[in-house]
């Protein structure tokens, strides 16, 4: 039987976010260090958690966070490793309404696969979140 290593990073988030990437780009290096095939990251780590870690009307520039996705996913393929990560996607037929509470699925070749969008919200996520569908 094949052995399937999943690495769970259990890390800080805080509403800088410049600091969530360097942290996301560490725990990739530590669990491709380790052998892991698919790193998973808790929700919102990109941008930090928009109701106790982040304020639920912080601005993050689409276009930044885009870029970021794409370094992420640049970085997963070159390492080799898979990725879930928590993170959030505009709401994009509302540009003034709340994100998304968002998991993309990366391929350990690098491709961004997916998102999903968060559909059971409790109520301090309806704070700062859009449901998805």
């Amino acid at each position: 039987m094949a052995t399937l290593r999943i690495a769970l990073a259990q890390c800080k988030q805080t509403a800088d976010f410049d600091e969530n990437a360097r942290t996301i780009f560490r725990f990739l290096e530590q669990a491709a260090a380790a052998q892991a095939q698919i790193v998973c990251f808790p929700e919102t780590q990109s941008v930090g958690y928009r109701v106790d870690i982040a304020t639920p009307d912080a601005p993050v520039e689409p276009e930044r966070l885009d870029a970021l996705h794409n370094q992420i996913a640049a970085r997963c393929g070159e390492l080799g490793v898979a990725c879930i990560l928590g993170t959030e996607i505009p709401l994009e037929s509302n540009p003034h309404g709340k994100p998304y509470n968002s998991a993309l699925v990366i391929s350990p070749s690098g491709e961004i696969l997916g998102a999903h969008h968060k559909t059971k919200l409790t109520p301090l996520d309806a704070v700062a979140y859009s449901p998805g569908n």
